[in-house]
This record gives C-alpha cells, sequence and structure tokens, in this order.
C-alpha cells in the first residue's frame, strides 16, 4: 500500500475553518463513546493497523 499516489503534487491551500462550528455537527458524542471502547478493548492493537498507520506516518513526515 503506498499513498504517495494519492497525494497531489502541488501544495496544498489552507484556509481558515471555524473549527467550533464543524465540530459540534461532525463529532457525536456516542460516535466518541464507540471509538473509545474499540481503543479500550484492544481492536486496533492489531499488526495490520500498525502497518497502515507507519505507511501514513512515513507518507505524512518523510519528504518524497
Amino acid at each position: 500500500m503506498d499513498r504517495r499516489d494519492e497525494r497531489s503534487k502541488s501544495p496544498a491551500v489552507l484556509s481558515l475553518v471555524e473549527v467550533l462550528d464543524a465540530r459540534r455537527e461532525a463529532v457525536r458524542p456516542e460516535r466518541v463513546r464507540e471509538a473509545r471502547a474499540k481503543i479500550d478493548s484492544g481492536y486496533y492493537d492489531r499488526p495490520d493497523v500498525r502497518r497502515a498507520l507507519a505507511e501514513a506516518l512515513r507518507v505524512e513526515l518523510i519528504p518524497s
């Protein structure tokens, strides 16, 4: 899996976003509870998840 192909060659355009308004609508308390329960149960503590996370970090942090 290589995310480099999915990234645009042009630099990202940054814009200001009203974070508080976006967060109110996007984050639902029940989804946060579900995510915390998955983390606590070890759902994400798997080799495939670690591999995907490492690849994503490599793509984002190491210049190509």
